[in-house]
């Protein structure tokens, strides 16, 4: 296993393992039918998204050129992380286990394309999809959540997500201004 893959299981494992670990000793104060549906998917949409910013991350830590690109991509996973804490935080305060959460994964076209890059061609593709992630999670902002907690993570997710954006784009303008995708 690649480092960076093994780092990225480490992380999701990390940050998986705390929140549920006596979850298996004591029966489920909720259960998945027992918590708002739109809330449960929420959690599942945002987790794999923050597991993909984690990924992203971790990729151009290991594979940019310019400290900024390392940086932003430490910025990335960093927030990422802190995203999914509260996640896990809101689905221990309902009693929710991981089976109750219904998380599966997705296969990530994007991703596999930036394995296979390194320096500026990695460079440009990651400042991409930050670009594109940012505008792919505000097109999710008009969703209404009724959990109060959910939508002060998702709107903090935004938040971030815009910053990262921000900050890409200037990259791209800057190293790529030729091919530099417009802001959406």
């Amino acid at each position: 296993m690649k480092a960076w893959k093994m780092a990225v299981w480490l992380a999701g494992a990390a940050m998986v393992g705390p929140a549920f670990a006596d979850s298996a000793k004591e029966p489920a104060a909720a259960t998945s039918q027992s918590v708002d549906k739109d809330a449960r998917d929420f959690f599942g949409k945002a987790h794999l998204f923050n597991q993909r910013q984690v990924a992203l991350g971790l990729m151009a830590l290991a594979r940019a050129q310019t400290p900024e690109v390392r940086k932003l991509g430490e910025q990335v996973m960093h927030d990422a992380q802190k995203h999914d804490e509260e996640l896990f935080k809101w689905a221990e305060s309902q009693g929710l286990r991981m089976s109750d959460l219904g998380i599966g994964g997705s296969e990530d076209v994007s991703r596999a394309k930036l394995e296979k890059l390194a320096g500026k061609e990695f460079e440009q593709a990651f400042l991409t999809e930050v670009v594109q992630d940012a505008s792919s999670l505000r097109d999710q902002e008009n969703r209404t959540l009724d959990v109060a907690q959910l939508a002060k993570v998702h709107a903090s997710m935004v938040k971030n997500a815009d910053v990262h954006a921000k900050r890409a784009q200037d990259l791209l303008n800057r190293d790529f201004s030729d091919k530099a995708p417009k802001k959406g």
